[in-house]
């Protein structure tokens, strides 16, 4: 009896080891969800886009504060307290995917002839850059999105500023990550389209003041034209302004 005792408890012990064994090497579904900003998949283009026609634009870094450089997705709770989500993450940097996303977001609203994001190969070649500095970009506690930037136009370098703005846009959402990651992408959409229309008057503004600056360069070249031809039509030369007082004259007035 004491052996068939032994021989149980054994068994039992046995069953227990290797059901703890099999527990420890079955592996656990990961719950870590990863998302991504969406780009516009339509849109209207931008009034007069028609002034954006060959233009080489280049998307600069996107700047972001501490809190948001991340790619764990964050979010205020109440009293601003800042809730950062362990499980629900972006799939590639936050910065990278505002910059890739606002580059394709302009491409589609104006049609310029080239976009180039941060890094740059050849930022000599810019018409205009755009330059975004991030101030908040979450959902608050009531499940609304905030979205305050500040940005400008520049041309290449940053050596002519055309524009500057401090804008702010709220997306409402359910609550749910994905409905956040939603009304994250509809904010940068809407700021998209502010830049988009930025664009479109710089490039105006450029086109007008070379227009300006071809108008007085040719009446330049009209005075010299009219001055070279009454030089060939009157003899101006010193010795013909001594022998003649009224070549002096004239001579006189063009010095």
């Amino acid at each position: 009896m004491k052996r068939q005792w032994v021989f149980g408890g054994f068994v039992l012990s046995l069953s227990l080891l290797f059901g703890g064994c099999a527990s420890l090497t079955t592996p656990k579904p990961d719950p870590t969800r990863f998302y991504v900003l969406e780009p516009l998949d339509k849109g209207a283009p931008a009034p007069d886009a028609i002034y954006c026609k060959g233009v080489h634009l280049g998307v600069g870094r996107v700047e972001l504060p501490g809190y948001l450089d991340t790619q764990k997705i964050v979010k205020f709770k109440a009293n601003n307290e800042v809730f950062i989500s362990e499980f629900n993450r972006w799939a590639e940097p936050l910065p990278g995917a505002c910059e890739r996303v606002l580059a394709a977001n302009i491409a589609l609203l104006t049609g310029v002839e080239s976009i180039e994001t941060f890094p740059w190969v050849n930022p000599s070649s810019h018409d205009f850059e755009v330059h975004t500095e991030i101030q908040s970009f979450q959902a608050n506690a009531d499940n609304v999105v905030m979205l305050e930037v500040i940005w400008r136009i520049t041309g290449a370098r940053g050596k002519e500023v055309y524009h500057v703005e401090i804008s702010t846009y709220a997306k409402p959402s359910d609550g749910s990550y994905p409905g956040i990651v939603s009304a994250m992408s509809a904010a940068w959409a809407e700021y998209s389209e502010s830049v988009a229309r930025g664009l479109v008057q710089a490039a105006r503004k450029k086109l007008e003041q070379m227009q300006r600056e071809a108008m007085a360069e040719k009446e330049v070249e009209k005075d010299d034209a009219v001055i070279e031809a009454f030089e060939e039509q009157v003899d101006v030369s010193p010795k013909a302004a001594e022998s003649s007082p009224s070549l002096k004259e004239a001579s006189s007035g063009l010095d």
